[in-house]
């Protein structure tokens, strides 16, 4: 077994061992795009959407480390598209979007930043800070402002009910508050994601001669037979959070209707925003959306006959990586927090760059 370290790719006059170093780290970012959902679900990792956002910072990141080829990023993009609309074609059509705009930065960043760390920095606090303004315009736009409005006239209802004298009643915006700690925690996600970017090679070196790997990697070839269960993609409103909300909008509906100090024009104003949030959502899931989303197949699919070949291997490769996941989760599994964190990634990553993966197709077959 060929040991590699990240600083060989960087410095190794032989092409072919970095053109399979950056083949299989796209791999991983495909299966993290179509699939790393349901499995976090099924580890109870919270937060899924910003890990699987953290994880794409990270492939970019290190993609970036591995070769200064230009368009690679790019290029890498397009693949992952590609096999994410294969393997989950019910994507909303702003999930693609997300990971376009996450190529471009990337290619842009570590194109003309020229210390990688500093530039894994910056792209990962762009690209959290675009994920929290993105729901929150969506947010704003599908309910409008009468719901940030709404927030603040319960906020001050309570505090005045609990704390203060009707007389001076306290004047609190909620929705400020909300919008700074939703904003903050990406942004907080955004420096620990940019900081392991950084890191990520480093951690690679350390990891790539320890004597576990060999049984870990044997320990993989047994989990690479089990199959990989793609679960449906639920919209926003089927899920809990979506719920939560409804039911959040219809209690406010009823502190109106049974409070009138509240506020009777609110009653009203939430009715609209109800009626005109289902309009928006009727209109942009059954005429908008599926006219985006043919368009952008359409596009991926005139780049998919040009990386027909990568496609078709990356997907074959979907089993083997979930192996390597599930074991280098297993293998941190005494560790805590952000050893656990370092220790699955690297072992992950090693474990992806040392495996023949295409002798293990061989064995499959």
């Amino acid at each position: 077994m060929t040991i590699i370290t990240a600083n060989n790719f960087l410095d190794s006059s032989s092409n072919i061992d970095t053109q399979k170093a950056v083949g299989k780290i796209i791999a991983l970012w495909g299966f993290s795009e179509a699939t790393l959902g349901g499995i976090l679900h099924a580890f109870n990792i919270p937060f899924t959407g910003m890990f699987a956002g953290g994880v794409a910072i990270l492939m970019i990141s290190f993609i970036a480390s591995l070769t200064n080829q230009k368009g690679i990023i790019l290029k890498s993009t397009l693949i992952v598209l590609a096999v994410k609309g294969i393997v989950s074609p019910h994507t909303p059509v702003t999930a693609y979007f997300a990971v376009m705009l996450q190529g471009i930065l990337g290619e842009l960043f570590f194109g003309y930043v020229k210390n990688k760390k500093i530039a894994a920095m910056i792209f990962s606090l762009l690209i959290m800070l675009f994920s929290s303004l993105q729901k929150l315009i969506i947010l704003t736009v599908i309910f409008g402002k009468t719901f940030w409005e709404s927030i603040d006239v319960y906020a001050n209802f309570i505090i005045n009910q609990l704390f203060i004298s009707h007389e001076n009643p306290a004047l609190f915006h909620l929705s400020y508050l909300l919008i700074a700690m939703y904003i903050g925690q990406h942004l907080i996600v955004g420096i620990l994601v940019g900081y392991i970017a950084g890191r990520l090679p480093s951690w690679i070196d350390e990891t790539i001669n320890s004597e576990e790997i060999k049984s870990v990697l044997n320990c993989c070839m047994d989990n690479s037979n089990n199959p990989i269960i793609l679960k449906k993609k639920k919209y926003w409103w089927q899920k809990k959070s979506g719920i939560a909300f409804f039911i959040i909008l219809f209690i406010m509906l009823g502190l109106s209707y049974f409070y009138p100090e509240v506020g009777a024009s609110n009653v009203s104003k939430i009715i609209i925003m109800i009626i005109r949030s289902v309009i928006i959502i009727l209109v942009w899931f059954s005429l908008l959306s599926p006219y985006l989303l043919n368009l952008f197949r359409k596009y991926i699919n005139k780049k998919e006959k040009s990386f027909y070949k990568d496609i078709e291997e990356i997907i074959s490769l979907f089993p083997h990586i979930k192996g390597l996941v599930k074991s280098s989760w297993k293998k941190s599994s005494e560790l805590k927090r952000f050893k656990r964190l370092k220790i699955f990634l690297s072992t992950t990553v090693v474990l992806l760059l040392i495996s023949d993966l295409n002798q293990l197709n061989e064995v499959d077959r």
